[in-house]
């Protein structure tokens, strides 16, 4: 379980953990459940198939995969057992969305408008940044950042260009 909290995880960026694996591993898989359930890290007691509907359809060669979610106040207990990830990006993540989870205060916001245009700035003044990175500067989720950042698009303020898996946000060309 330990090993596989570096390898295998998915929703280090959102703080929506959940370990993936293919149809070949989902009997192992299946025994870290029970692992994670005896802990009480797990959110559910059995497996989740993984949609791939959107791979296939990009063309992507994709093999049904099952997972399960980790509760995400659990993540500090196993971080502590796991120790520091070998990737650092997935490590600071991680540490952002522990640190998040111990003391988060949904505040409801300070009022309208605030948080685009905080996003906005911080979008011109760094030029060029990913989602994630964002989220170290404001504190709140990707998913909520996300929200804010398609409206500011659709306002035609932002572009967004896709690098991997990751959306890299700019200042749209005002010529």
């Amino acid at each position: 379980m330990i090993v596989s909290f570096d390898l295998e995880f998915r929703g280090c960026q959102t703080g929506r953990l959940d370990l993936t694996m293919s149809e070949k591993y989902k009997d192992f898989l299946e025994y870290m459940l029970k692992i994670a359930n005896f802990h009480k890290w797990s959110t559910q007691d059995k497996l989740s198939n993984v949609k791939i509907d959107y791979n296939i359809k990009k063309g992507e060669k994709a093999t049904p995969q099952h997972c399960f979610r980790i509760k995400t106040p659990k993540l500090k207990e196993i971080y502590e057992l796991a120790g520091h990830l070998l990737d650092n990006h997935k490590n600071k993540c991680i540490k952002f969305n522990i640190n998040r989870s111990n003391d988060y205060v949904n505040k409801g916001g300070s009022g309208k408008g605030y948080m685009k245009k905080r996003l906005y700035d911080l979008i011109k003044k760094s030029n060029k940044i990913t989602t994630t990175e964002l989220q170290f500067y404001v504190n709140i989720g990707t998913d909520v950042i996300t929200n804010h950042l398609n409206k500011l698009e659709k306002e035609g303020k932002l572009s967004k260009t896709r690098k991997g898996k990751k959306y890299v946000w700019g200042i749209k060309d005002a010529s």
